[in-house]
């Protein structure tokens, strides 16, 4: 069974469903009958939840045309695993756009969303299986400390890339793109500042940061 928009805006947004209800000024029961379609999700509903949920009215209430087909979304562009090198044909996702709004926050922003595999994240909520949203940058110096990113570690004259999901730190020396896991074989990469972004022969960058975490179909 295809997920209701309302649904899938709210998981994309992480906002439990009374939370949702306390912030729209209404009943836990009311919310879930709107996901599971018992009761019809109209404009006036769609207009006072939207806000709450980083997306609009509109994409509530339309997210499909006459085909079944998804109008809007976010194109998937690959998978993040720390650990996994993929070659360079592989890298990519197949074109498929997923049932998600941009970030309304970045209107002028390329915006793109990767699925996760692993648990290098898992601390942080974003776990196997799991989508993320992000806005496309280039290097370090565009990702704030505590930013959650996405990370491009090349090799093999760039004919090898893993991607994964970091938190950015820094110190005064260093740029420190750490795993946050309860699996204590991920191992944070430190790059020093002032030089080429390489770490262990590889040649890394970071490619986007994270604005939401989600899970589409459960």
């Amino acid at each position: 069974m295809t997920p209701s928009p309302l649904r899938v805006a709210r998981k994309a947004s992480r906002i439990g469903i009374q939370e949702l209800a306390d912030l729209a000024g209404t009943s836990r029961q009311q919310i879930e009958k709107l996901e599971r379609g018992e009761r019809k999700l109209t404009k006036q509903w769609a207009e006072r939840l939207a806000p709450h949920l980083g997306v609009t009215a509109k994409a509530l209430l339309f997210p499909e045309d006459g085909t079944g087909a998804v109008t809007k979304g976010l194109k998937m562009v690959g998978v993040v695993e720390a650990g996994a090198f993929r070659s360079v044909d592989m890298l990519h996702g197949d074109g498929q756009h997923m049932p998600m709004e941009a970030d309304p926050r970045y209107p002028a922003e390329q915006q793109a969303c990767w699925l996760v595999r692993g648990d290098s994240m898992n601390e942080r909520n974003i776990v196997d299986g799991m989508y993320v949203r992000g806005t496309m940058v280039d290097g370090m110096k565009a990702a704030r400390s505590g930013d959650i990113v996405v990370v491009e570690r090349s090799r093999y004259q760039g004919q090898e890339i893993e991607l994964t999901v970091k938190e950015m730190g820094e110190d005064r020396e260093n740029y420190i793109l750490r795993p946050r896991s309860t699996n204590k074989n991920h191992k944070p990469i430190i790059i020093p500042k002032g030089g080429v972004e390489s770490y262990d022969g590889m040649t890394i960058r970071v490619v986007a940061v994270v604005t939401a975490a989600f899970c589409l179909f459960t």
